[in-house]
């Protein structure tokens, strides 16, 4: 079994998706968000998560998820974003 990722032409299997926190990303739903800051609080790294910062220390723990309003950290699969804010796109945010 595998997971396809079309838009970056990716065929992965769930194994690497586990074992790979670069493909497995938090990403920021603004539309979700408190501003509440409870997930910057919990980040044992430091980041930033309210501002989409996770940076490669971020070890896909779930402290900030489990910290945040629902829906406000998600994961997805995605490669790393050039801009270094792994914010969602207004266009998934409408269709999650």
């Amino acid at each position: 079994m595998s997971i396809s990722v079309p838009q970056y032409g990716l065929n992965i299997s769930p194994c690497e998706v586990a074992l790979d926190r670069e493909l497995l990303r938090l990403k920021l739903d603004t539309r979700s968000c408190t501003d509440c800051q409870r997930c910057d609080r919990v980040c044992e790294f430091g980041l930033s998560p309210m501002n989409g910062r996770f940076g490669q220390e971020c070890n896909n723990c779930g402290l900030c998820v489990r910290a945040c309003a629902p829906g406000s950290l998600v994961y997805r699969i995605s490669l790393p974003p050039d801009d270094g804010l792994d914010v969602l796109p207004p266009t998934e945010t409408e269709a999650a």
